[in-house]
């Protein structure tokens, strides 16, 4: 469950540096470079991926990598909504909720 709940964190990770280098993002001033926003979430598919292929194949991991970004990307858009120009807020219980969701992995 550790090595689940890791992966979903990295995930969280790179899905707010990727809306952070957005355009339309609302959290911060002035926006994350797009080279770095994208290069960290590769990272962090990457890292996700190699860790979830410790208990699934490996393109399963990646397909489950790639849910779990665009159920983060939904949550950021969700959370950023209520809390612009927060992105304290939004973080933390953004974690809080894929720590949640991590508990149903069962790994």
């Amino acid at each position: 469950m550790f090595i689940t709940g890791l992966a979903l964190t990295l995930m969280w990770i790179g899905g707010l540096c990727s809306y952070l280098s957005n355009d339309k993002q609302s959290l911060l001033k002035n926006k994350l470079s797009p080279v770095i926003g994208w290069g960290v979430l590769i990272c962090a598919i990457l890292f996700s991926s190699m860790l979830f292929s410790q208990f699934y194949a490996p393109v399963t991991s990646v397909i489950f990598s790639i849910g779990a970004l665009l159920f983060n990307w939904i949550l950021i858009s969700l959370l950023a909504g209520h809390w612009p120009q927060k992105p304290i807020n939004v973080s933390v219980v953004g974690l809080v909720f894929v720590v949640l969701f991590a508990q149903f992995g069962g790994a």
